[in-house]
């Protein structure tokens, strides 16, 4: 997880697919209101590929986050979560990754967290 963080920050494809597995598969939700293609990205030239085509429009910073129970990245642009990637790792390669980027299944990630002072 660690590694897949460190390659997507330096965007670079070759980096990418070397933690990802050979029949690794991404799947995008942009809802139909981030453009996102449908249809699953597989192995992992073309996954690398998307994750840095992604990544180029608008840097993110990544962090690594707990997503519905399991690993995940977290990418914050502009004091905001823009999307919540949800990974499955096995022996130390990426065989899955879920991209969710509908910014309505992103409003949880961008509420304010309560503070001491608010409880």
């Amino acid at each position: 997880m660690h590694e897949l963080r460190l390659a997507a920050e330096r965007g670079e494809p070759a980096l990418l697919a070397a933690v990802l597995d050979r029949r690794v598969e991404m799947l995008i939700d942009g809802g139909g209101i981030v453009p996102a293609d449908p249809r699953p990205f597989r192995g992992p030239e073309d996954v690398a590929r998307k994750i840095c085509d992604v990544l180029e429009d608008d840097p993110a910073i990544i962090t690594e986050r707990e997503v519905n129970g399991q690993r995940g990245l977290v990418l914050h642009r502009r004091g905001e979560v823009t999307a919540v990637v949800c990974v499955n790792v096995h022996h130390r390669h990426v065989t899955e990754l879920w991209v969710q980027l509908n910014p309505d299944k992103l409003r949880q990630w961008n509420r304010p967290r309560p503070t001491a002072d608010d409880r």
